[in-house]
């Protein structure tokens, strides 16, 4: 079976005045699954503050694809970002039994054991206005 799982509108971080947002997303690929999470754009304006967890698990058999897109404000509005905070993790779990080896090729059905990744951003980023 197939599912194909989306958001309703484009996440949106605003200006914090005190505090981080936080947002967790959680997904679940059954036995000879196969999910797509393809959720619309984010968009973090000047002095956001957001940290993020999205977390897939999958049955032993199952396989993901997995898209995200992260814009800073509205530039074509003349809107210019010069500083926020973006704490974004993904983490895709799938079972494999300890002496299966590794699949050679990393990008067939989500190939690795479990995949762990963390991207912290936190600079000041300039746009030509």
């Amino acid at each position: 079976m197939r599912a194909t799982a989306t958001t309703q509108s484009a996440e949106r971080a605003y200006k914090s005045l005190s505090g981080v947002a936080r947002v967790t997303v959680a997904e679940y690929g059954g036995a000879k699954g196969w999910l797509d999470w393809l959720p619309q754009e984010t968009l973090l304006f000047h002095s956001s503050a957001l940290h993020r967890k999205t977390r897939i698990d999958l049955a032993a058999d199952a396989g993901c694809l997995s898209v995200e897109t992260i814009a800073l404000g509205r530039a074509a509005m003349g809107e210019r970002v010069t500083s926020l905070v973006l704490q974004d993790r993904r983490e895709v779990w799938r079972p494999l039994p300890l002496l299966t080896p590794l699949p050679k090729t990393p990008w067939g059905r989500c190939a690795m054991f479990w995949m762990s990744r963390a991207l912290w951003v936190r600079r000041r980023v300039g746009m030509a206005g």
